[in-house]
């Protein structure tokens, strides 16, 4: 077997663009509100109603020591990922004493989720007591000479309810990010840390209004800072003895910085917001990249976290169904021939990479991200499922490309295969495929809404030959109306037709259709209602037919 080297150069960063995910965005004034600062507060602006309805209260008993009744406090802020899951920091729920570590009891630790205001409930706030604590296994301090124990490392925690919240317009689930966690991604923080800053911000209470902020993540040792960026900065500070800092993790922590420019401009996460979720928005959709953990003592600027993508498998190993794409990366895939190249791998001999998902069924996603040396000609990629072929295209770029398609899924345990077909070397000509990762879509829901059974029927109304009209009837099978729904639709390489519907991108591929009126919101159970479009087909293609990607309801 020859180890073949691959005579191409990819000059770029590894970033992935997935393309045609079907969200419920979040409307201009839904963004205007969410995104405004107008009250700078070290903890951010006041909350609008809603906005974060994955947020979570964890709150400990606390015993009086006159006897007194004891009482749930609010401790620190989580995040709902699954109906019976709390995402959170693992020094919330857990102290390391002699190098051992003592988790909260889980009698001892309560979770209320749809909370706003920690002083006046006002009815969406659900109360649930918690069946188990589990601790990332690699949550340690680290003793550093001349310093003592510095920052917890693998700070990450879940908590499970002993039942599931009913989900809602207060109580939603928050996707679970794969990526969209690089430099220069705006993050956005709900929780109740306190509002002070300075050294003396240390007793300072929680505030009892939900709050936000928002803060742009940087590299941790090349920030635009006088102190030359957050590691550096928290290094000086544990130098200076202030707080027991360290640097950044970049493989498993992201720091974020608010840009200011003096002291009305300061904000940043402070005491209390521990365990609260910073997002990002994907396209309208929330994504959770960082569970908030520490920052630089005086609550002005740096904000660090346990990174969330670099977390997924041991949740996943926990049990929790939760909201998020799954990513394989190629180099860890099963390899029946081939060597690594560029963070990915190089497939030769008519060979094939794979890995197995479990898959849900009906239709479902995927992204192969894939680049290709032209040896005589492009190399052929070829994708099957649990032995069916589902996807077929030549390679045709140098650089790193995503190829997405829709397939119906099997239900179950099953390898995907991503087959090299066309393998050719003929002395100095080399023809390559190189597979940088797979990506499976969530099909379960998009943008942490709630799903359930939505059946979408696509008929054609009307085909001219150069266009077509069709209908979608949207059918709600649960037992209970919907209180939002979204439909994505695939017209390939036809082109919504102008006059139909002037709100709808006029692009071929895929289009997210929403209801534009609160009325449309509603589909009672066991009833149908019906979304229409026109396309016109590419020239010369007369057969080309749309098909429903997917449907999501909310409940």
């Amino acid at each position: 077997m020859k180890n073949r080297k691959v005579g191409m150069g990819l000059g770029f960063a590894p970033i992935l663009l997935w393309l045609g995910a079907g969200c419920q965005s979040v409307t201009s004034d839904q963004e205007e509100r969410v995104g405004s600062s107008q009250e700078k507060i070290v903890g951010g602006s006041v909350a609008p109603a809603g906005s974060y309805p994955w947020m979570a209260r964890l709150s400990s008993r606390v015993v009086p020591s006159d006897g007194s009744p004891s009482y749930f406090a609010f401790a620190c802020g989580g995040s709902l990922i699954a109906a019976d899951w709390v995402l959170t920091a693992a020094h919330c729920v857990a102290v390391i004493e002699n190098k051992v570590l003592k988790k909260t009891a889980n009698a001892d630790m309560q979770v209320v989720i749809g909370e706003r205001n920690l002083n006046n409930p006002d009815g969406t706030e659900q109360v649930r007591s918690v069946d188990n604590i589990i601790v990332n296994p690699g949550y340690v301090y680290v003793e550093e000479e001349g310093y003592g124990q510095v920052k917890e490392f693998n700070d990450i925690a879940l908590v499970h309810l002993t039942s599931p919240v009913t989900l809602n317009d207060s109580a939603r689930i928050i996707k679970l990010a794969s990526e969209n966690d690089d430099p220069g991604k705006e993050t956005w923080l709900s929780g109740w840390g306190a509002d002070v800053y300075g050294q003396g911000k240390i007793s300072s209470p929680p505030v009892p209004q939900l709050k936000q902020m928002s803060a742009t993540i940087v590299d941790p040792t090349n920030a635009s800072d006088p102190d030359g960026g957050c590691s550096n900065r928290l290094l000086l500070e544990r130098a200076a003895g202030i707080g027991a800092q360290r640097a950044i993790d970049k493989k498993t922590e992201i720091c974020n910085l608010n840009f200011m420019s003096g002291v009305d401009s300061y904000q940043s996460a402070c005491y209390w917001d521990s365990g609260s979720p910073w997002v990002v928005y994907n396209s309208g959709c929330p994504e959770q990249v960082m569970v908030h953990t520490f920052g630089d003592y005086n609550c002005v600027s740096y904000n660090a976290g346990t990174r969330v993508s670099a977390y997924l498998p041991w949740i996943r190993e926990q049990g929790v169904p939760y909201v998020g794409d799954r990513v394989y990366e190629a180099e860890t895939m099963f390899h029946a021939t081939g060597n690594a190249y560029a963070d990915g791998w190089n497939v030769y001999d008519n060979n094939y990479i794979s890995f197995h998902h479990v898959f849900g069924g009906g239709q479902q996603q995927l992204t192969v991200r894939a680049a290709g040396q032209n040896g005589n000609g492009w190399p052929r990629m070829r994708v099957s499922v649990g032995g069916t072929t589902v996807y077929e295209t030549d390679v045709t770029s140098a650089s790193w490309a995503n190829y997405t398609f829709t397939f119906n899924a099997p239900v179950g345990d099953r390898e995907v295969q991503i087959r090299f077909l066309n393998d050719y070397i003929q002395g100095s000509v080399d023809r390559n495929l190189l597979i940088d990762k797979a990506k499976v879509k969530d099909a379960r829901t998009s943008c942490g809404t709630t799903t359930a059974a939505l059946t979408p029927t696509l008929r054609i109304t009307n085909d001219w030959g150069a266009g077509y009209c069709a209908e979608i009837d949207i059918k709600n099978n649960a037992a209970q109306p919907t209180t939002s729904w979204t439909v994505v639709y695939d017209t390939k390489t036809s082109t919504v037709y102008d006059s139909w519907n002037p709100t709808v991108a006029k692009t071929p591929n895929q289009h997210t259709a929403v209801p534009v009126e609160s009325w449309l919101k509603v589909i009672q159970p066991n009833t149908t209602k019906t979304l229409g479009f026109c396309a016109n087909r590419a020239p010369g293609n007369t057969t080309s037919l749309p098909e429903v990607v997917s449907a999501t309801a909310m409940y």
